[in-house]
């Protein structure tokens, strides 16, 4: 992970990258808020929570 001014850069090996994906799916499709866990990961965090719609 890469952290930037106004930026953060991560950078994932393909096995999490398609895991990530595969938790992002319904994120995308879904109508309406929801969040997904992505644990193990190699950073300053040992999981990274995505959202939709649930904070404003």
């Amino acid at each position: 992970m890469e952290l930037g001014s106004q930026t953060v850069v991560w950078r994932f090996d393909d096995t999490k990258l398609v895991e990530i994906l595969d938790k992002l799916s319904p994120l995308i499709d879904g109508e309406g808020p929801g969040h997904q866990y992505i644990d193990d990961l190699n950073s300053p965090a040992p999981t990274l929570m995505i959202s939709v719609d649930e904070y404003a």
